[in-house]
């Protein structure tokens, strides 16, 4: 489609314990174990892909700009969402990570989104909002509450593409 710069938004589930429900989090870049690389490109080495800087940026700006608090780091890419995994199954995705990363959040599609950029020179970034804390069953947000709570990020994407 020809599209040269893409702000996802979406839903994310906190890893870090300083995340708390409806944070609004800027991803610097994304990690996963995913083969979508390797289908992709036959690429066997790249698990870590990175935002848009400039992207970034601006949406900094404008947080500042809007007085919306961001918070930043990378996103774990997973194929699965957190609530279904066993504490063990959790536990061992988390090993894998990369003690190097600042992995805050996790999340389904940042990945491929940054990875295509980078091959195709396009720019792409990430707002999530945080919406369960795996690590505490009982701090999750319901269905009404996604569809009325998540201006914040949506309010950060459109006026940071006003910019672009």
């Amino acid at each position: 489609y020809d599209v040269e710069v893409i702000i996802r938004i979406g839903t994310c589930g906190a890893l870090d314990k300083d995340m708390e429900i409806l944070d609004t989090v800027v991803l610097e870049g994304s990690f996963t174990e995913s083969n979508y690389p390797i289908m992709l490109n036959r690429d066997y080495d790249t698990h870590t892909a990175l935002a848009t800087k400039r992207i970034n940026d601006l949406i900094e700006e404008t947080a500042r700009e809007e007085k919306i608090q961001c918070k930043k780091g990378y996103g774990l890419c997973n194929e699965v969402f957190d609530v279904y995994l066993t504490d063990e199954q959790f536990q061992d995705m988390l090993n894998h990570i990369p003690k190097s990363l600042n992995v805050k959040v996790t999340e389904m599609e940042a990945f491929a989104l940054f990875y295509i950029a980078q091959m195709l020179n396009r720019e792409a970034a990430c707002i999530v909002t945080v919406v369960d804390v795996k690590s505490e069953k009982d701090k999750i947000i319901t269905s009404e509450e996604r569809e009325k709570r998540l201006d914040n990020m949506i309010k950060l994407a459109l006026n940071t593409s006003l910019k672009l």
